[in-house]
């Protein structure tokens, strides 16, 4: 009995020597799986993969030192228990199973622990479990048949809620809700080369992330329950022979008992033997052919010995004998198999191959990527057995990256075709991402900002304080909302330190479990739509200022064209040698003038301050300007005038004004004398001009006319505002010179501003159109024009006005009628036409309160006489005639107060003409 015993103990050696070799082999294959498994990855593009292993890094070096170790202690502790566990004797699979989940289920903290196994009709029971609430039973629960179809298509080693795909979601989701489930672990339980259970821990309280110890760990309780089945299903073998063989000893006891023993120990012995050997076997190949990677066994001469399924699948063939006895370097496309052999030569026989990618070929002539890893495998004795292979098919990993290549380019295309600047950061605030728009508009490349500090490279200032928005991303990330968002423009400093109005917003980025990952801030140019808007409320102000001046305007120039006219028509009756009375008579016509030049500007504000456009010589302009307004001062002058500088289309007597009212300014900023440069040139604007100023120009030509000074300068917050009406600095000055000539260049399709430095004096710059007509510089005298006698009608409202017209004509020899509104002067025009003695000419205001203008008036007199002369005369019109009197069909225009001389030169070309 005892050398039985000990043959036993022996035999029981054995076999334990044979498992251990197998739970090695089946620890150091599932954790390359594994590993292939983490290296796929499932994230959206490359920069959260980034994100990801960054913090992974970190965390790291912390969880060496305290989570990992306390959750490998508690692991350890746990194993050991559950190794204990499988040591002791047990009657059932189940009541092993019931032993193992009973102490797992609570160390883990999970809500229920449980076994099912697949039925024979394709449902999934569960025949065990431990809950948390153990009222809460399970135990009988059956899941449908499309279950077990969803569970068939799964190749795993382990599954979680994150790994389902959507067509399987839609099969287990209402399940898993239906149960409260908001996380699972599912292991597969094999048996052979099938799948026969499930071991799965669920918790319903939250999300639960396995980590790698835990599933080393559960996997380790199924390896456990798989050895645990096969050392049951033995020992029940084992009790089955000795049943059948102590029957037959018994009947053959008497006869051959010594032979009978040793027989039966002999039997029994190669019966154990064979029978472990098969179940160490079948196991083995149940771990190989249930891997979903292609796994090829070979010898040292690469003579292929063993493949399980999934390579045959891989490789297109139908049977293993068609890979059996062939060489695994026959499946490597060329390259790969140079690249091979290269490493097998020394690293296979040493530490093995890790992570290589290879191209093989398959059965069917095609061709895949693949990432290999080789070991060798050992014998009892510790010996070289064999060299095992794994093959992971990297085609859908490259799927997915060209996926995310091509979806990282779609992003990129959109971010380029936006119009607004965008700009991506962490939640550090280091920039991730600037597109095209944000390059072009910050002066930074993508290249330059890479991974730096967003507040390091862009200021953004409020406009009104100019002080620096802080901590930008931070706001955006800790708020967790939509918060930068500009309801006030700030101002953005640009790579060469110009200011842009930018107005935009910022917003956190979430990842799919709604975690921050960073900001994005969108934003946008404004400087030209600001810098629009501010220019027509500059024009409102100006138009609210004309609608004053046209008020008063037309009345006011009527009793000027009394005064001025009577001074003339005095100057006719006073003797020459009576030089005091000419003096104060020309003294007094010159302060008339003054009143009406002062009128004239007040003028230019209104819709009817429309200039009356000529071809000129702006040359000419300046020199006269400059003359005029420095003349004894102590002040000098530089004109800068090219011979050939282009003429340009403008009121004369309007531009003289814009010229006046700049000299003035700039004498007035040197007070203690200085020079006044004065510099023409002829230019031509594109297009499409992207300068503040010019941009607001149609593309022609232009004449360019820079006035600068070396005063004080303009003070920044102040030049801005320098053209609005009333706005001075000066304590004597009105505010109104410099938003005349705003307004004057404007209505000549111009534009005129303003650039200064403190310390380094002003420059004022404005552009006029260019004309193609050729003028001479200098003036020419009148040419004279023969006395031509005639009739004229002249009607106008204002009493004065028609009495010294009709003296200042009669005294020239014409015979004249005057009329006080439209009616009767069509009545007067008829009258005499059809009398035969028509009028020569008809000067006809254009203004004439409650009665019929000028203008309609006229198109009366063209009905009854076609070739009829008029001329058309006013103080103050709104209306365009005045500006382009020829278009309407006038002969002349005769704008109040008038000088004698311009009188009557426009009274004879008409009548001329």
């Amino acid at each position: 009995m005892a050398e039985e015993n000990r043959e036993l103990q022996e035999y029981k050696t054995y076999i334990k020597k044979n498992l251990q070799f197998i739970i090695q082999s089946f620890h150091e294959f599932t954790g390359k799986v594994a590993l292939q498994q983490l290296d796929i990855g499932d994230f959206e593009n490359e920069e959260l993969i980034e994100i990801f292993c960054n913090l992974n890094i970190m965390m790291d070096e912390f969880l060496k030192n305290q989570k990992d170790l306390e959750e490998k202690n508690k692991m350890n502790s746990l194993r050991a228990d559950i190794w204990k566990l499988s040591m002791e004797k047990y009657n059932t699979k189940e009541e092993c199973i019931q032993k193992l989940m009973d102490t797992a289920g609570s160390f883990l903290h999970v809500y229920r622990a449980s076994f099912s196994e697949i039925q024979e009709d394709n449902t999934i029971k569960c025949i065990a479990q431990w809950c948390k609430n153990p009222k809460d039973k399970t135990v009988g629960l059956v899941l449908p048949e499309t279950a077990f179809n969803a569970t068939k298509t799964f190749k795993f080693e382990h599954l979680t809620s994150d790994d389902l795909t959507d067509k399987n979601r839609e099969i287990i989701d209402p399940v898993l809700k239906k149960a409260g489930v908001k996380s699972f672990l599912t292991v597969p339980y094999p048996d052979h080369t099938n799948i026969t259970g499930f071991l799965t821990l669920t918790d319903t309280d939250e999300y639960r992330n396995w980590s790698q110890n835990e599933l080393d760990l559960i996997k380790e309780m199924v390896l456990i329950l798989t050895l645990k089945t096969a050392q049951i299903k033995a020992e029940e073998a084992l009790i089955s022979t000795n049943e059948y063989l102590a029957n037959e000893l018994k009947q053959k006891l008497t006869e051959l008992q010594v032979t009978n023993e040793k027989l039966n120990k002999d039997i029994m012995d190669r019966k154990q033997t064979e029978l472990a050997l098969r179940e160490s076997e079948k196991l083995y190949r149940t771990l190989i052919q249930t891997s979903p990677d292609s796994i090829i066994i070979t010898n040292f001469e690469y003579e292929i010995l063993i493949v399980n399924e999934a390579a045959l699948k891989q490789f297109k063939y139908q049977d293993e004998s068609d890979l059996k006895g062939r060489s695994l370097l026959d499946l490597f496309y060329a390259e790969s198999r140079e690249l091979f052999l290269e490493y097998s030569r020394g690293v296979l026989k040493e530490s093995g191959i890790k992570n290589l990618e290879v191209t093989f070929l398959t059965g069917g002539k095609g061709h895949f990527l693949a990432e290999i890893s080789a070991s060798q495998l050992f014998n009892e004795s510790g010996s070289t057995k064999a060299v095992i292979t794994i093959i992971h098919d990297l085609t859908r990993r490259k799927q997915i990256e060209d996926a995310l290549a091509k979806e990282r380019e779609l992003f990129e295309i959109t971010l380029r075709s936006i119009n607004d600047s965008v700009i991506t950061t962490d939640t550090k605030g280091r920039i991730i991402l600037i597109n095209q728009v944000a390059e072009d508009l910050t002066g930074y490349s993508q290249q330059e900002v890479y991974n730096q500090k967003l507040d390091e490279f862009f200021t953004i200032l409020n406009r009104t304080s100019h002080a620096p928005v802080q901590n930008l991303v931070e706001s955006i990330v800790q708020d967790n909302q939509l918060i930068f968002d500009f309801t006030q423009s700030k101002i953005l400093i640009d790579k060469d330190g110009n200011e842009k109005i930018i107005s935009g917003s910022g917003a956190p980025i979430k990842n799919q479990n709604g975690n921050i990952i960073g900001s994005v801030i969108v934003f946008r140019d404004i400087t030209e739509t600001q810098r629009m808007e501010e220019e027509l409320f500059k024009v409102k102000k100006i138009e609210s200022l004309g609608i004053l001046a046209g008020g008063i305007a037309h009345d006011f120039n009527n009793i000027l064209t009394g005064i001025i006219t009577n001074l003339s028509l005095a100057k006719l009756h006073v003797k020459e040698s009576d030089k005091d009375l000419n003096d104060f008579l020309n003294n007094s016509e010159q302060a008339a003038l003054r009143a009406s030049h002062l009128t004239n500007q007040l003028l230019t504000f209104s819709k009817g301050g429309a200039p009356i456009k000529e071809a000129a010589s702006i040359k000419k302009m300046i020199k006269d300007a400059v003359t005029f307004c420095l003349s004894g001062s102590n002040t000098d002058y530089i004109l800068k005038l090219p011979s050939k500088l282009w003429s340009v289309e403008v009121d004369p007597g309007q531009i003289d004004q814009v010229l006046n009212n700049i000299i003035l300014n700039a004498k007035q900023a040197m007070p203690q004398g200085g020079i006044l440069t004065i510099k023409a040139e002829n230019c031509k604007i594109p297009s499409k001009s992207r300068d503040k100023y010019l941009s607001q120009l149609k593309s022609g030509k232009y004449v360019k006319v820079t006035l600068h000074d070396i005063g004080p300068g303009i003070p920044k917050h102040v030049i801005d505002k320098i053209f609005d009406p009333y706005f001075t600095t000066k304590k004597s000055g009105t505010g109104l010179g410099l938003s005349i000539a705003y307004s004057i260049i404007k209505k000549h399709a111009g534009v005129i501003y303003a650039e200064s430095e403190p310390g380094q004096g002003s420059s004022f710059i404005f552009y006029l159109p260019a004309s193609s007509a050729k003028v001479m510089d200098e003036e020419q005298p009148r040419q004279k024009l023969p006395s031509i006698k005639g009739k004229i009608l002249v009607m106008d409202d204002d009493r004065d006005v028609r009495i010294v017209v009709q003296k200042l004509l009669v005294k020239y020899g014409y015979e004249v009628e005057c009329t006080l509104e439209g009616e009767t002067t069509i009545q007067e025009y008829g009258k005499a036409f059809k009398e035969n003695s028509p009028y020569n000419l008809i000067i006809i205001d254009l203004t004439i309160p409650g009665g019929i203008g000028g203008k309609e008036t006229a198109h009366k007199i063209w009905e009854i006489n076609p070739d009829a002369k008029i001329i058309v005369f006013s103080g103050y019109s709104n209306d365009p005639v005045m500006a382009n009197y020829r278009e309407y069909g006038f002969s002349g225009v005769i704008a109040k107060p008038f000088t004698v001389p311009d009188f009557l030169e426009t009274i004879r070309k008409a009548l001329a003409g």
